[in-house]
């Protein structure tokens, strides 16, 4: 019979060669039939507890605290840790005694089990489904979107379950969401642990993403104690009844997801999303408690033109903000609401928050007041105005 010969080995047979390729291909269709067969696990947190988040080569990137209920897929069990995937892939590591996982037992052999990736489960009956342990409950398979374990820092995150109502409603709001399409920005300032209620700031933006603080703005959230959370795709174009029904949402489901101070939640918002705040002072004052509106302000009927000229009509041509509120939200507004209003001197609408102000808040007996800042132009307020504007909320009469 015919060899292949190697300068380096010694003969080696063809009839070799194939058996061998065989036995390759046979223990690849094994490996391949092990792995289609695997389902994911996944994994529920059962009680606040550090968590680690994970690079791709499995460092320590950042340590925050997991919430309770979050769900995420099994990745691997060591010992007294478990290492988890989020809808993302980014990986965790956490104890797994703050988990529903329970590693399910090999089963009975006299030769020590083969080594393998694959989590095993008893074949003894009642056979598993979708839960980890005969005692558990079923869990689907495929993860649904997760609040993500944010407790410093910020992060884009969703909501997961049907949408939440308020106990008001206003026929000028929008609340059929489908959070699985939804996107919010949060940001938790460094002093939070959840150990006493914060305030909550829900900021509108003009534009269709905002991830980001202004300049300052963090300190100043930090100091008095505040979260802040930025719903997504609310941009200037959009209905408002999206806009600010999502800033309702953000309100509501911050105040179930962490340790939030009811009386101490704000609407907040520059230009196009400082108006989307203004009406959600009028329209939800049963969660919004005050207002931060930088450069754009409305009111419920038409104000007169004092300050306004001519030039700013021929500049920066448009109308004075109109809202829609009803008479009881009217009242409540006025009764329950304090509005802070912020313009500067190079705002191109100062003179029409000027007259908004004056001829509508301060006029018809709102608790109100205007910060007219030196040198700002048309931008989110610097972090002293912010300062500024939080003191008056909490702590003028």
């Amino acid at each position: 019979m015919p060899t292949l010969t190697n300068p380096m080995t010694k003969p080696v047979s063809i009839h070799g060669l194939r058996c061998l390729a065989v036995a390759c291909l046979g223990i690849f269709s094994i490996l391949r039939l092990v792995q289609a067969d695997t389902a994911p696990v996944t994994v529920t947190i059962t009680q606040r507890s550090p968590i680690e988040t994970l690079s791709p080569a499995g460092a320590v990137t950042s340590l925050s605290e997991a919430t309770v209920g979050t769900r995420y897929t099994l990745v691997s069990c060591n010992g007294p840790k478990v290492i988890l995937q989020d809808a993302r892939g980014t990986q965790y590591r956490i104890d797994l005694s703050s988990t529903d996982y329970t590693p399910a037992a090999p089963p009975p052999s006299t030769s020590p089990p083969p080594v393998t990736n694959v989590v095993t489960q008893p074949p003894s009956p009642p056979s598993l489904t979708n839960a980890v342990a005969p005692a558990a409950p079923a869990i689907p398979l495929t993860p649904a979107p997760v609040r993500e374990p944010v407790m410093s820092g910020s992060k884009t995150i969703q909501f997961t379950g049907a949408c939440p109502s308020p106990s008001r409603h206003s026929r000028f709001v929008r609340y059929d969401f489908d959070l699985n399409q939804e996107h919010f920005w949060l940001y938790i300032p460094p002093a939070y642990d959840g150990h006493e209620p914060w305030g909550l700031m829900v900021y509108l933006s003009p534009a269709a993403r905002c991830e980001e603080l202004p300049d300052g703005w963090g300190q100043v959230l930090n100091d008095d104690k505040l979260l802040l959370i930025c719903p997504q795709q609310v941009g200037n174009g959009l209905p408002y009844d999206r806009r600010g029904g999502l800033g309702v949402v953000a309100a509501l489901e911050m105040l179930k997801a962490y340790s939030i101070d009811p009386n101490r939640v704000y609407a907040a918002g520059f230009s196009g999303g400082a108006r989307v705040a203004c009406n959600l002072g009028f329209n939800q004052s049963d969660i919004f408690h005050a207002t931060i509106q930088c450069c754009g302000a409305d009111f419920n009927k038409a104000v007169p033109r004092v300050a306004v000229t001519d030039t700013d009509l021929h500049t920066n041509p448009g109308e004075y903000g109109l809202l829609n509120a009803d008479a009881n939200e009217l009242e409540n507004a006025k009764k329950n609401v304090k509005f802070a209003l912020i313009t500067g001197s190079g705002d191109f609408r100062q003179h029409y928050i000027e007259d908004i102000y004056n001829g509508g808040f301060k006029a018809e007996g709102f608790n109100a007041t205007l910060f007219n800042v030196n040198g700002m132009n048309h931008e989110p307020c610097p972090a002293p105005t912010l300062r500024e504007a939080l003191d008056f909320i909490e702590k003028s009469p």
